[in-house]
């Protein structure tokens, strides 16, 4: 074979060997571009969510200084009825102008009337599971709180032999203990008195009757 024809069929080999590194920086730059395209498109995502996020705590905020804003509107809108009763109680413990001359009121109607607000405020604090603490038997340190203690020979020693001021529970945790005077029992000074004074007006009888 002449050189001119080996030339000519060398020379499309020599061709496409040329244009193949052509190709391969094509492919290298679409891969490049689809890749800044991805990281925009998720970092654009990330920035939404972000926003999204930030947007949700912002009203979880809001609604929770709204809910604690509000948190007692049922309670005083409870409430408001017991204050009317005050003012009805206080109008019949004014003496009015058109009243007799002494100036008089119905004591019972007074004495009614704030019996029905204690009830209403007691049903309030019921309704909210704000209860007064039994103060009925033994002494209990942990809801009851003794200001004193005294000797009695009907109620048993450390028993609950008087109420000061009434105790209240909200579910299960006491908001104010009760204050009460506690039973120490029988005063054994005071037996021992009256036995001995009993001894001694038995001798005295005796000593008269000889």
């Amino acid at each position: 074979m002449s050189e001119h024809a080996q030339e000519s069929v060398d020379e499309p080999i020599s061709t496409q060997n040329a244009t193949q590194p052509d190709t391969d920086e094509s492919a290298v730059h679409a891969t490049q571009a689809a890749l800044e395209a991805a990281v925009a498109e998720h970092k654009d995502q990330l920035l939404r969510v972000r926003a999204d996020s930030e947007n949700f705590k912002r009203r979880l905020q809001q609604d929770k200084e709204t809910a604690v804003k509000f948190a007692l509107e049922s309670f005083i809108r409870d409430l408001i009825p017991i204050l009317d009763g005050f003012d009805q109680a206080m109008a019949f413990a004014t003496p009015a102008q058109d009243k007799a001359s002494d100036g008089q009121t119905d004591q019972t109607s007074v004495v009614s009337g704030f019996v029905l607000i204690q009830q209403q405020i007691l049903g309030l604090l019921e309704k909210s599971s704000v209860v007064p603490i039994q103060t009925d038997g033994a002494f209990d340190p942990h809801c009851h709180q003794a200001i004193s203690q005294v000797a009695s020979d009907t109620v048993p020693a450390n028993h609950i032999v008087q109420v000061v001021q009434t105790g209240y529970t909200y579910y299960d945790r006491v908001v104010r203990p009760a204050m009460v005077i506690v039973s120490t029992g029988p005063d054994t000074k005071s037996a021992e008195t009256s036995a001995n004074q009993s001894e001694e007006k038995a001798v005295k009888k005796e000593k008269k009757e000889q």
